[in-house]
């Protein structure tokens, strides 16, 4: 749907802000396709609120949003709906290699992002991730996929939400960290959140 991209210094202090805005139906085709609604190669603050999301699709990362460089990620109040990236890579979301903090937080809803066990919800390889009072839901049982995959060294921390149905085929079918020792958190925090 919206692809940004600016790497200029951010001098002027630009940000990009999406609120109250719906994103259906959308896709994108071809191999190694990035954030079916909203892509993100920018060097500046990043908002999306109060925006839904329902049956994004693509081959790729981040079948609703995909973020990388060195922006600031907020997500909040916010509903992803039966989204979904062949292979797994952030059926939702995906959060690339670089970004310094990631915050999800104020009531976001992820119901049914994923099928087959495969791959995750959110895929995060911010410096920092914040996932705080959301809920990742999956409706039918045994057709969930992993909620939150960290594939490399960061800080997470999660609170006040629930992540329930989640399935895997592999580690892990709530969260998982992977990696060898040289890339392992460095810092977890988990809190006040329910796993079903």
């Amino acid at each position: 749907a919206v692809a940004f991209h600016d790497l200029r210094s951010n001098a002027d202090d630009y940000s990009i802000e999406f609120q109250n805005c719906k994103f259906d139906n959308n896709s994108v085709t071809g191999n190694d396709g990035k954030g079916a609604s909203l892509y993100f190669n920018v060097s500046y603050s990043v908002t999306v609120s109060s925006c839904n999301f329902t049956f994004q699709s693509l081959n790729g990362y981040g079948g609703a949003v995909y973020a990388e460089s060195s922006s600031n990620v907020f997500i909040e109040n916010s509903g992803f709906y039966s989204t979904v990236t062949s292979g797994g890579r952030g059926n939702a979301i995906y959060l690339a290699r670089g970004l310094p903090i990631a915050t999800i937080a104020n009531n976001n809803k992820f119901v049914d992002c994923g099928t087959s066990k495969t791959g995750s919800v959110i895929e995060s390889e911010a410096k920092e991730f914040v996932f705080d009072s959301n809920n990742i839901q999956f409706t039918t049982p045994n057709q969930g996929v992993r909620g939150i995959h960290f594939p490399c060294q960061c800080t997470v921390k999660i609170s006040n939400s629930s992540i329930s149905g989640c399935n895997s085929n592999g580690e892990g079918g709530g969260i998982l960290f992977n990696g060898d020792t040289s890339n392992q958190p460095e810092f977890i925090q988990i809190e006040t959140t329910v796993f079903e």
